[in-house]
């Protein structure tokens, strides 16, 4: 594979499509620090463990914070309070 076609691998795996020249920069620099199997795998954690309340980082921002070394912990489950709507309909 090219570096371009590295380059639009990781655009398309991204989840937040931003700022393509500006991510595409930020990838170039990226590149030479880390692999783009282990950038894949990390956006894949990224998409699997961010928290709902937060949106996904602008990619030329996830490259340059080489958020790849990113540490993802799942969400602590929440514990039923055995009240509301879904507690209910759980119970049926």
């Amino acid at each position: 594979m090219t570096h371009e076609d590295d380059f639009n691998t990781f655009w398309k795996a991204y989840p937040r499509r931003v700022a393509k020249g500006h991510a595409r920069t930020a990838f170039d620099r990226a590149i030479r620090k880390t692999t783009l199997e282990t950038m894949l795998q990390a956006i894949a954690d990224y998409i699997r463990f961010k928290p709902e309340r937060i949106d996904f980082k602008h990619p030329a921002t996830w490259l340059n914070g080489e958020c790849w070394e990113d540490e993802w912990e799942p969400p602590p489950s929440r514990p039923s309070t055995g009240h509301g709507f879904l507690d209910a309909l759980m119970r049926h």
